[in-house]
């Protein structure tokens, strides 16, 4: 079982146990009525992911790009092995954003013994990377 997460970004370190997304939106440079803010969010594997299906999946979405051309999403780990990234979906809005979501598949055990898995968010209207980190944290 697991307690809560922890979701670190440049300059922003915070415990929400029990909160599923990074705060946000991000909104680089000024913004007006006409932009879409932006924003990432980190999901940590369902209960049921985890105790029935027998699979941890983690995910980043991202949302409100105005074009997905420059986006580049990476995964990490804290130990530095492989990772399997299943998909990078790409969905147009009626309003014309479009959003993303990246799925990494980590081994249950992995997770419950507090491992740290990172997705780095790089796109053309952020104005640096954004990292969100999440992990289990072990009772």
């Amino acid at each position: 079982m697991f307690s809560g997460w922890v979701f670190i970004l440049p300059g922003l370190a915070s415990h929400i146990p029990g909160t599923t997304a990074l705060p946000g939106p991000f909104t680089p440079g000024v913004s007006n009525c006409n932009q879409h803010p932006l924003e990432v969010s980190l999901l940590p594997p369902s209960l049921e992911d985890l105790y029935i299906v027998q699979n941890a999946t983690i995910s980043c979405l991202m949302s409100g790009m105005e074009t997905p051309r420059s986006l580049e999403v990476s995964w990490n780990r804290g130990s530095g092995g492989p990772l399997a990234v299943v998909s990078r979906d790409l969905v147009l809005h009626e309003d014309g954003t479009y959003s993303a979501t990246s799925i990494l598949r980590v081994c249950v055990e992995e997770w419950q013994t507090g491992e740290d898995f990172t997705c780095t968010v790089k796109h053309q209207d952020f104005p640096s990377a954004i990292r969100g980190c999440v992990w289990n944290m072990p009772k």
